[in-house]
């Protein structure tokens, strides 16, 4: 799978505010003090806060703080404005975000290529704590064996807490869990539907479903309102959603989703259609496609806060003492080079 990022940044910030929504204060104080921790908390996080949330009060400050926590990995996966070429050597870790199970073309796919796939599908993380090659399911339950450790420092919990905010809403959005698979088209997988060209909405499958929870560009009071509204109008499904606290669940239900409203006729059909043609031509999805999308991925983005929730209450370490007032930084000075810039 290439580096598209699982919902954009509003979309993870709108399931981490339903997260929130839902915590005692006592583990939202415990969140933020331990975020405070992170290595990177000056650069990265009062570095990227934007101006209206700098103007608001401690409660609106500390709730963007955890929202912005679950965009953090995205934040760490390229070089740019206070994100150094070491930080992502440090922090960015591609393979985390996804788990490719298995969607088929057509049965004769499938009796063709079930033999022959070696994608990483296991469940358990593996000893190294900083495996590169774990998938969205182990590098979840990774984050919280760190997170749970008394012999960890706070400073990698801290990361690991921005890390399992994050990964918790990737594994829910259906196309970060499965990948189709075709002898002609897609022997290797089209990489979670980024190698489907669609007209418009990013201009593939996966960016399509990456941007249906809110628009790219989204300011932080629009992204608070969608989680409250999310909230009222969910509730009852969030709270039945946090009963079931396994990650690998988690993934199986978005593979479903992903055969179910993903992978529907409209997809399938064209791609079977230029079965043996060199070139996919983009696709027109209907509007039903993507009012669907829209509702699945906000019913996704429920269920993700809820279920982060759950996992979280009373498992951060306690908040320690008082901490000092939070200072805006200095703006950066401008620089006529372009070290540590990367795209």
């Amino acid at each position: 799978m290439s580096i598209a990022h699982a919902w954009n940044g509003p979309g993870h910030q709108t399931i981490d505010l339903v997260a929130w929504s839902q915590l005692a204060e006592a583990d939202q104080a415990a969140a933020i003090d331990l975020l405070r921790d992170h290595p990177r908390f000056e650069q990265h996080f009062l570095g990227s806060m934007p101006s209206n949330v700098w103007a608001g009060s401690d409660a609106e400050i500390d709730a963007w703080i955890f929202a912005h926590a679950g965009t953090w990995p995205d934040q760490v996966r390229s070089a740019r404005g206070q994100v150094t070429r070491d930080d992502v050597r440090r922090y960015g870790r591609s393979t985390w975000h996804y788990v490719n199970l298995w969607v088929f073309l057509s049965d004769s796919d499938r009796d063709a290529l079930a033999g022959k796939l070696t994608n990483n599908r296991e469940t358990e993380p593996t000893d190294d704590r900083d495996d590169r090659n774990q998938n969205v399911v182990q590098a979840i339950g990774n984050s919280l064996r760190i997170i749970d450790d008394p012999a960890t420092d706070r400073q990698a919990k801290a990361v690991s807490l921005c890390w399992f905010l994050h990964l918790a809403g990737d594994v829910h959005q259906p196309l970060h869990s499965s990948a189709l698979y075709s002898v002609g088209r897609f022997p290797a997988g089209d990489r979670g539907g980024n190698s489907i060209p669609v007209r418009g909405h990013g201009g593939d499958l996966h960016a399509l479903w990456d941007r249906a929870i809110l628009p790219r560009r989204t300011d932080f009071n629009r992204v608070r309102k969608e989680a409250l509204d999310l909230v009222q109008e969910h509730a009852e499904s969030g709270k039945a959603a946090a009963a079931e606290l396994e990650p690998k669940q988690w993934a199986v239900d978005s593979w479903r989703l992903a055969r179910a409203m993903v992978y529907t006729d409209a997809v399938l059909a064209p791609i079977t259609a230029a079965d043996g043609s060199p070139r996919l031509h983009k696709l027109e999805l209907p509007t039903k496609y993507l009012r669907d999308a829209g509702i699945t991925s906000k019913h996704r983005a429920v269920q993700a806060g809820y279920r982060i929730a759950e996992t979280l209450k009373g498992r951060l370490p306690a908040a320690e003492g008082v901490r000092e007032p939070l200072v805006r930084p200095a703006e950066p000075e401008a620089s006529g080079g372009g070290a540590g810039q990367q795209e």
